[in-house]
């Protein structure tokens, strides 16, 4: 029974990835935040719990992968594409293809997750962004330029307000993640 406790936490991880990308897509961005940060605190405990359990199985690592892909790669690429949906609606009169750049996230994060299953496992460092702190970079994003305007359209928030209702910023920023996410630049691990 032992050696499922952390597969377990990992389906934990996944429900709260899919949570996200449910509460993103209705436009409840603070909610979709928490469940990513929940998702967070799951993939540290599953490789906690393994690591401590000494156990570990090929499909704990796929599964893992799997769910880190949804919470952290799909579940902030749509908080990105929703909020970037909506506020250049007013802007161009229409909503813009321009948001279909947000969905870059979700492909950097599986450009990651595939390289660290080919090779990540045979090295203690770790190159490129990873995956949980890309999210942690995305979504809070969003989730505080929805605190700050609720209408998702007003840029009275300050700085961080201003980037996010530009029509260029979410674009920019889902091109960037992309690329550091499996880039090899030297990262350090906190496993």
């Amino acid at each position: 029974m032992k050696k499922h406790i952390p597969n377990i936490i990992t389906t934990l991880n996944l429900v709260c990835g899919c949570a996200a990308v449910i509460l993103a897509l209705w436009g409840n961005f603070w909610q979709a935040f928490c469940f990513i940060v929940a998702a967070t605190l799951f993939d540290f405990a599953d490789g906690a719990c393994a690591r401590l359990l000494k156990v570990s199985s090929e499909i704990g690592r796929e599964l893992d992968s799997l769910s880190d892909l949804v919470s952290f790669g799909v579940a902030p690429a749509m908080m990105l594409f929703t909020w970037y949906f909506r506020i250049s609606a007013p802007v161009f009169g229409h909503p813009t293809a321009l948001a279909f750049t947000a969905l870059l996230v979700a492909v950097g994060a599986s450009l990651r997750l595939a390289r660290y299953n080919i090779d990540g496992y045979k090295s203690r460092s770790f190159s490129g962004l990873p995956t949980p702190a890309s999210a942690m970079i995305a979504a809070p994003l969003v989730a505080y330029g929805h605190l700050c305007t609720p209408d998702g359209i007003t840029a009275d928030g300050g700085v961080v307000v201003t980037l996010l209702c530009s029509v260029w910023f979410i674009p920019a920023l889902a091109v960037v993640l992309m690329f550091l996410m499996p880039s090899r630049l030297p990262m350090k691990s906190t496993t």
